[in-house]
């Protein structure tokens, strides 16, 4: 959904090409409008005074109290090679979808078979085949790649292992990019 912009649909005689680019130029020119007007303060008030959305808790308390899972929130854990950044990932992972939450994963150190054998540890194959869980294994993925597929499956979590793999696309500097996903 994109404010101000209500879409059409292609008719028979419309040429694909000529009809792409000009709701492309529309959606343009709306999301720099979007990016240099900002929010009414109102609308942020009103915003402001509706009841939190509920987070996701996971089985570590001590992560509870810090902050639950809640919407449109970033997490990043760090750590030093192989002291479990994946582990602790994927049995968030796998609390999420038990409480009946989407997950997608983007992995590019992992095939997804790896990540499935690691759930399978401590979870019946039959629970994960029910869980809504989609897993996106390969290299090079790039920022694109990972909004346009985040927008597709609307995940409740994301995973992404890791962010040092992230294919850049020219950016100054990779803060800039990581703040684009």
């Amino acid at each position: 959904w994109v404010r101000g912009y209500t879409g059409a649909e292609l008719g028979i005689d419309d040429d694909p090409a000529e009809y792409i680019a000009n709701h492309i130029e529309k959606l343009e020119a709306l999301k720099s409008e979007s990016y240099q007007d900002g929010r009414d303060l109102v609308d942020i008030i009103l915003e402001a005074e509706q009841p939190e959305p509920p987070g996701m808790f996971t089985k570590i308390t001590q992560l509870n109290r810090i902050d639950s899972f809640k919407p449109g929130r970033l997490l990043i854990l760090g750590s030093r090679p192989s002291h479990g950044k994946t582990l602790l990932a994927m049995d968030l992972v796998r609390t999420f979808c038990e409480q009946g939450k989407k997950a997608l994963v983007f992995s590019m150190e992992m095939t997804d078979i790896e990540l499935v054998r690691r759930l399978m540890k401590n979870t019946n194959p039959g629970t994960i085949s029910n869980w809504r869980l989609k897993i996106l294994d390969r290299t090079g993925i790039g920022v694109d790649y990972i909004i346009s597929n985040s927008r597709i499956e609307r995940p409740d979590f994301i995973v992404i292992d890791y962010l040092g793999f992230i294919k850049l696309k020219g950016k100054d500097s990779r803060n800039y990019e990581i703040g684009d996903v």
